[in-house]
């Protein structure tokens, strides 16, 4: 990612403010999908490729710098690992300066397990809770079958389709 006229970096970011939407690198943000313990996830236009990608950019939190940029390379090595249907792949890794992304596959349509069952009044069918368990335990054992371990498995972290 090319750094030249861009403002891309962590120096003027608040700990764990947005960005300000529009063209950031080879990137127009278009909208904030999530914000997570180690950064926000954009919906982005990656302007070389011409498609939508899930962005996450690391934001700087109270952690050591070096530590928190360590934990967001290994994280971005081990997922990149993972050909899963029931695993967001990561499609690409950088850094322009300071500031660390990683691009993701776009679930367009999905809905977190957290917001359904936030608005569901009456729980959801059994049947639909076990396929639903048996998904996530697929896609977990996968990964564990790769030596990766998810330490952030919650309903927020689960996206239905």
């Amino acid at each position: 990612m090319s750094g030249a006229g861009s403002d891309f970096g962590r120096q003027n970011l608040p700990q764990g403010a947005p960005f300000p939407l529009g063209p950031r690198g080879p990137f127009q943000l278009l909208g904030v999908l999530g914000k997570g313990g180690m950064g926000i996830v954009y919906r982005a236009r990656h302007l070389e490729l011409n498609k939508d990608v899930a962005l996450k950019i690391l934001v700087p939190n109270e952690e050591d710098w070096e530590q928190q940029v360590g934990r967001f390379r290994r994280e971005a090595a081990a997922v990149q690992k993972l050909r899963h249907p029931g695993i967001v792949a990561v499609q690409d890794f950088g850094s322009d300066g300071e500031l660390y992304y990683l691009t993701m596959d776009l679930v367009e349509g999905g809905e977190s397990l957290h917001r359904k069952l936030k608005r569901t009044v009456d729980p959801p069918p059994l049947d639909w809770r076990l396929e639903v368990l048996e998904q996530v335990a697929r896609a977990v054992d996968h990964a564990h079958g790769r030596g990766v371990v998810h330490r952030d498995l919650k309903p927020a972290n689960v996206l239905l389709d």
